[in-house]
């Protein structure tokens, strides 16, 4: 079963700042990619850019609704959010 949906776009902010003017709401996990984390310094090897597919990702994913409560209804007020991108 899945847990998230995911889209990505270089222009995040903008990106979620529609939906949610018309009442979907997104959201960001992972905006630190794990190489990054603070209790990783002085663990791993990589710094910055040492993972820049996975450092790109964190600064542009977004997830959208997924669960399954979520009416049918719901999935398609999304659905046309997403639309209007």
């Amino acid at each position: 079963m899945f847990h998230l949906y995911v889209v990505g776009a270089p222009q995040r902010d903008a990106v979620q700042a529609r939906p949610r003017a018309l009442g979907v709401a997104t959201g960001t996990h992972y905006a630190t990619p794990v190489h990054l984390q603070p209790v990783y310094r002085g663990r791993v090897a990589l710094g910055p850019s040492g993972c820049r597919q996975s450092e790109a990702a964190s600064r542009e994913v977004s997830s959208v609704p997924l669960y399954p409560e979520l009416t049918d209804a719901q999935v398609e007020q999304a659905c046309a959010a997403l639309r209007t991108l």
